[in-house]
């Protein structure tokens, strides 16, 4: 139950828990969740700790972006935690969590704003980023990037709306702003042009600032149908974000004929706000817990399910930049014969360029 993510190079492999086991059988007496991170390099083939989270999490939802070699989280003197959420962004802005339409454009045309221009902030974060006078890159040309993980389980399975963020310069992880009470469980998440937005099983989506280090409340139009139990996953390409989400489609039109369900492919216009339609994913959802990983214009597809006491697998990708948006298959079976039937529910996924 720990959660995967890339940078560069390396795997970060966060969070999780543990127990001893007699038989197969989970010993709940010595059950324990876990703050630690460790990080695999395929080059080297080797592991390596890094600093521990401040909470300990199961299954927390991370996320990776890049910023500036100058950038450095720094606490507010006032760390108050507005715990409301923000209303519409036809209705106004609240204190803290700011307009979401604005941001959008802020972000998608950065140049066109000054920088130095604080009046979209109202000075309630309890962790931001600042930037120092020097903007020029480090001497190395390297980039940089941290890792912000939010939400999961805590030690007693009880939901979290907290959030933390680490820096692996510093090799230190910084207490994040909280969600809002009634966000719910978060279930999904993925950085798209420096907002790390995460979807809750409530049905609302949010997005984390990560330059300035506070919330964004996001209000779409029209929502994509779901079928509930299957929990929607966000992807991004190449500052495009995206969702993955399972609805029931009527069967070609035939009296009598059954409806199905199918995963679609939808995309958020981040400038109006509302949701597309992108494609149909060709695979019936029989794996409620697929997992979906973007790189540049490409997002794969694992699926794991068992059926008549047979694990199977199925491996596929979509290339959103190119104009059919069709899913093709890339394998079929290749890795059950090395795995478990817990495989299904535990499976996680990276890409990496070596």
């Amino acid at each position: 139950m720990f959660s995967v993510a890339s940078i560069q190079d390396d795997i970060y492999i966060v969070g999780g828990c543990s127990s001893l086991t007699h038989f197969g059988r989970v010993d709940r007496s010595s059950f324990k969740t876990h703050k630690g991170v460790l990080v695999f390099s395929p080059l080297t083939k080797s592991w390596r700790k890094v600093a521990s989270m401040r909470y300990a999490r199961s299954m927390p939802i991370l996320g990776i972006s890049e910023v500036s070699s100058d950038f450095s989280i720094v606490q507010s003197h006032q760390h108050r935690q507005e715990r409301h959420f923000p209303r519409s962004r036809i209705g106004g802005v609240s204190d803290v969590y700011e307009d979401p339409h604005r941001l959008s454009l802020r972000r998608q045309y950065r140049n066109a704003f000054d920088e130095n221009d604080t009046s979209l902030l109202h000075g309630r974060k309890s962790h931001r980023f600042t930037r120092q006078k020097n903007d020029q890159p480090n001497a190395k040309g390297c980039k940089r990037f941290v890792l912000v993980a939010v939400g999961g389980l805590g030690s007693w399975d009880e939901p979290l709306d907290s959030g933390e963020i680490y820096d692996p310069i510093s090799n230190k992880w910084t207490e994040i702003q909280k969600l809002p009470i009634d966000f719910g469980v978060v279930c999904s998440g993925v950085v798209c042009n420096g907002i790390f937005y995460v979807y809750s099983e409530t049905d609302k989506l949010m997005g984390y600032d990560i330059e300035r280090g506070f919330w964004i409340g996001i209000q779409t139009f029209p929502f994509p149908p779901r079928v509930h139990e299957y929990y929607p996953k966000l992807v991004s390409c190449n500052g495009r974000l995206f969702m993955l989400s399972v609805s029931w489609c009527e069967g070609d039109g035939q009296i009598g004929q059954r409806n199905k369900a199918v995963r679609k492919l939808w995309e958020l216009d981040l400038m109006y706000l509302t949701w597309t339609e992108v494609s149909v994913h060709p695979d019936a959802p029989m794996d409620w817990n697929a997992a979906f990983v973007a790189d540049k214009s490409l997002i794969f597809g694992v699926e794991m399910f068992k059926i008549f006491g047979q694990v199977l697998d199925f491996l596929t990708v979509c290339d959103v930049s190119d104009a059919g948006t069709n899913w093709s298959h890339i394998s079929r079976n290749q890795m059950t014969h090395e795995l478990d039937a817990s495989s299904c529910i535990t499976k996680s996924l990276a890409v990496l360029h070596l």
